[in-house]
């Protein structure tokens, strides 16, 4: 097994550039290793990556600073990284096991640390699983953080639960309900057909976007959403924007 067998790190998803830069360095290291032949050394390295990856990340959704995380330990910066819907599991047990007793001499005598191959191959495949979870979580974190005034609006109707009322959400404005369209192409929502301005007649089914659903609940609503899809119906939105006319929709309920 060889250098080649592991993907090159691209480290656009990374935020914090000292800390961009060490990951960067040890996933290119980590890369020249064998499990087997090399145990300890991909053991360290993984944990290494693994905790400046997730450290780079609180850091990114401005909770922490490079401070503030410095105090943690590992197992904390896994589990405010779970918290915080960046990775979604934390069986990262050959990592937490052997990692944090590896990089002090005296604990691995102490504790009579044993460790393998096997080990160490587990721990190599937990960094590629916790940098996919880190990358998707940054392209979500990014266009969560562009949310704009309407687009909130928007999607607070799948935080609030459902209306009784004739229509399956409150009356809104035009610009509001424009805004679905740049939520479809940021991801975080999907739409049933053609987004259409026709108001009066056309109902619209919109859903949030099932990779999207955990990081607006972690990082935008930070509560579950009530709702996974809704009908916009276009005769309870106001069609100003579409006609010109500045009238509003039949049923027009707040």
């Amino acid at each position: 097994m060889s250098s080649n067998d592991f993907p090159e790190l691209e480290i656009n998803f990374l935020s914090h550039p000292e800390l961009s830069k060490l990951v960067a360095r040890d996933y290119e290291e980590l890369r020249k290793l064998i499990p087997s032949n090399t145990p300890k050394s991909v053991l360290v390295l993984s944990g290494s990556i693994i905790e400046g990856a997730l450290s780079d990340a609180l850091i990114s959704s401005g909770k922490y600073d490079i401070k503030s995380v410095n105090k943690l330990t590992f197992v904390e910066i896994i589990e405010n990284a779970k918290a915080l819907g960046v990775i979604r599991k934390t069986e990262l047990s050959s990592v937490l096991r052997v990692y944090r007793n590896l990089v002090h001499p005296a604990r691995e005598v102490i504790d009579q640390v044993e460790f393998d191959g096997a080990d160490a191959t587990l721990a190599r495949a937990a960094v590629d699983v916790v940098l996919k979870e880190l990358r998707t979580w940054s392209l979500f974190s990014h266009a969560i953080k562009q949310i704009t005034e309407n687009e909130a609006l928007l999607l607070k109707i799948f935080a609030d639960p459902p209306t009784p009322l004739a229509f399956e959400h409150k009356w809104l404005s035009y610009e509001v309900y424009g805004s679905i369209s740049s939520l479809v192409d940021r991801g975080l929502i999907v739409a049933d057909g053609e987004i259409t301005n026709k108001v009066g007649e056309i109902t619209n089914r919109v859903h949030i976007a099932s990779k999207a659903k955990r990081y607006l609940e972690s990082l935008y609503f930070e509560d579950p959403m009530l709702r996974e899809s809704v009908s916009i119906n276009l005769r309870n939105v106001a069609s100003l924007g579409a006609s010109g006319s500045g009238a509003v929709g039949f049923g027009r309920n707040r």
